[in-house]
């Protein structure tokens, strides 16, 4: 089992600390007016948490996202890793043009697109592979994904933002799961 599995949920880990951080020393947040980007705009004094925190995710989702390639006897996890890696490296732009700068609302938007295209070749990876269930697991997170973003009126960007990085929170466990079940 190689160390870099384990990456896709210690970068999830730390997303959630740096989130959970970031809000304990901003009381002014609220879940419901606010996006998570708030948490790191431009002119506030604790930015740094947030905004350090998002590249240091950045940086271990990234060494998880060369990973994936390997995790499928076919090319297609090769493609889910190469569009992840663009993801990690949108995460670690949502840092450097925080909320407040042009390109934030692109590199943040980018994102969660990205990891939602990462997860929908990963499922078809498993499905030409055979693993129908793990195939079945995948593409429910995904269209629970796509539909919940597009379908439900969240009350507010925050909520929209935590109900997507549960689901990849989940995804990440399931591919640490099959890595672990077929030892790879």
């Amino acid at each position: 089992m190689k160390v870099t599995y384990f990456l896709g949920p210690l970068a999830l880990i730390s997303a959630w600390i740096t989130i959970i951080c970031a809000i304990i020393v901003n009381p002014w947040f609220n879940l419901y007016e606010n996006a998570l980007s708030d948490l790191g705009a431009i002119n506030l004094e604790t930015n740094y948490i947030f905004n350090y925190g998002l590249i240091i995710t950045g940086i271990l989702f990234g060494v998880y996202s060369s990973s994936l390639e390997r995790i499928t006897k076919n090319r297609i996890s090769a493609i889910a890793s190469g569009i992840s890696l663009i993801a990690a490296a949108h995460l670690i732009m949502i840092a450097i043009f925080p909320s407040g700068t042009e390109p934030h609302r692109f590199v943040s938007l980018e994102f969660f697109l990205l990891v939602a295209i990462t997860i929908f070749f990963m499922t078809v990876a498993f499905y030409v592979d055979g693993e129908k269930g793990y195939g079945s697991l995948s593409i429910t997170i995904f269209l629970t994904g796509i539909l919940g973003s597009a379908l439900i009126e969240w009350p507010s960007t925050a909520l929209l933002e935590i109900y997507n990085i549960i689901l990849i929170t989940l995804w990440a466990i399931l591919i640490t799961h099959y890595c672990i079940r077929k030892r790879i």
